[in-house]
């Protein structure tokens, strides 16, 4: 990481994936998310799986990205 502004550290493709199995649970976004926080999925923020699935987020946990991928 070099610290260059705006710089996708997150695989674009990898954020599509999340998109995906996402849809294809029938979830919208803030579905996702109320249905993170059901499960006591801490960290899990609207903001948080938008950049996500942009493939924006500089440092995702890989818990956090477990439990997206589980939802």
């Amino acid at each position: 990481m070099d610290g260059v502004p705006g710089r996708r550290v997150f695989d674009k493709d990898l954020g599509q994936f999340f998109r995906d199995l996402r849809e294809k649970r029938s979830l919208g976004l803030r579905q996702a998310v109320q249905l993170a926080e059901q499960r006591q999925i801490a960290g899990l923020t609207l903001n948080m799986l938008g950049a996500l699935e942009r493939g924006a987020t500089k440092n995702a946990d890989p818990e956090l990205l477990l439990a997206v991928a589980t939802l």
